[in-house]
């Protein structure tokens, strides 16, 4: 028995939902920027270092010469001010990735909104929607769509008359259970 749970059982695997793929990307793309900025900063701060400590190697035990803080501070403030600006164009630039990938969501999805307000429940786009929300507003949409084609077909037969009392009974029924 333990060998037939044994071949059935299958490890679970967690499934890693983002909440927008695209966007996804570009995050990774971000945190590759910021780390490539900071070796960057690290790179020039060793480098600049290495020059300021060669240059005053020889001159430790000598009483008046100049002090090598002033030296590093103002490098260390020029390169934070670096720093600090390259973040916020990054962030500038996510800012606006952002808005515009979200102002295309919300537009499509407004489109789809005022559609329906208008009641013209005609076929959508068959292009492949750029976020979840899209689809399953095109689902709700298509499902609205046979609902009330089956509701103007079970109109349209009570309409004609033609058919017996039990046939409008039924037809009548099946209405009921069309109407919201």
């Amino acid at each position: 028995m333990n060998s037939d749970i044994a071949t059935t059982y299958q490890p679970v695997r967690r499934l890693i939902r983002y909440i927008d793929a695209p966007l996804q990307r570009w995050l990774w793309l971000v945190v590759w920027l910021e780390a490539a900025a900071t070796v960057a900063c690290v790179g020039f701060l060793y480098w600049r270092l290495n020059d300021l400590i060669e240059a005053s190697l020889y001159r430790v035990h000598l009483g008046s010469a100049a002090s090598i803080v002033p030296a590093l501070i103002h490098d260390g403030f020029i390169l934070l001010l670096l720093f600090l600006a390259g973040n916020i164009v990054a962030l500038l630039a996510a800012t606006m990735v952002w808005a515009r990938h979200v102002h295309g969501i919300v537009s499509e999805f407004t489109s789809l909104v005022e559609k329906t307000h208008r009641l013209d429940f005609c076929a959508d786009s068959s292009e492949p929607t750029r976020h979840e929300v899209l689809s399953l507003a095109i689902q709700w949409r298509a499902m609205e769509r046979e609902r009330l084609n089956a509701i103007r077909q079970a109109v349209a037969i009570l309409d004609a008359g033609q058919s017996g009392a039990s046939t409008n009974a039924e037809t009548l029924k099946r209405l009921r259970r069309l109407l919201p």
